[in-house]
Order: structure tokens, then sequence, then C-alpha cells
């Protein structure tokens, strides 16, 4: 049976992006060590990181926090109606999305000036 991976050591060894220069970037995702939930996403967070790095590295950046280190998540509107990870909050529009979606949405989310989301 294959071992499962946490989330702490995924993020570890595949971080798409370097560290921020800047703690307080536009683009977050909250996650959880060892979320079942977080681990299903990684393949749709993996797309964003993607499509962001396409777009303009310098202008969009994803930030992974973890959730029992980051106390500031619970001041974020629609955080309490989530409650859990993962969650997305996007600083720059107040956007922000619970849970597992499609990386059409993640983009969306994260860019939602693309006039290519708005067919």
């Amino acid at each position: 049976m294959e071992q499962q991976q946490s989330t702490t050591d995924y993020y570890a060894r595949n971080r798409s992006f370097p560290e921020p220069k800047n703690p307080d970037e536009d683009l977050v995702m909250y996650y959880g060590k060892n979320c079942r939930f977080t681990l299903k996403a990684i393949p749709e967070v993996d797309c964003l990181e993607l499509y962001l790095r396409s777009k303009n590295p310098s202008r969009f950046q994803l930030v992974k926090k973890e959730i029992y280190e980051s106390p500031e998540i619970r001041t974020i509107p629609n955080f309490s109606q989530c409650g859990g990870v993962p969650f997305f909050h996007n600083k720059r529009t107040g956007g922000t999305i619970c849970g597992i979606r499609p990386c059409r949405d993640l983009k969306f989310w994260a860019d939602p000036t693309n006039p290519d989301f708005h067919q």
C-alpha cells in the first residue's frame, strides 16, 4: 500500500515560486498539515501555479500558509462560513474560494480581469 505524503512534505519539496519578498502577497492559499482535502487539491493548485507563472510571475504569486500558523485567517470574510481548508483568499479583489475547485475556477479567482474566462 502506497504511503500518503503529508501536505507539508509536498509543499516543502515542490515550491513553484521562491519565497515571497513581501509576506502580504495578494493570493493566499491556507492549507492544513496532513489534510486529506488539501492533498486532493494539489493537482488543481499545481495547474494554477503553472498558469500564474506563465502570466506574470512578478505580479501573480500564490503564497501558501499553514492554517494553524496563520491566526489572521479568522479575520477574513467568508472563512467562518467555510470552516475548513483549503481556503483561498485574493487580497486584491477580496474574492475567496472554499474547498477543492477546478483549475479554471482558481484561475478566475486569481485573475478575474482575464477575458478568456468571460466566454
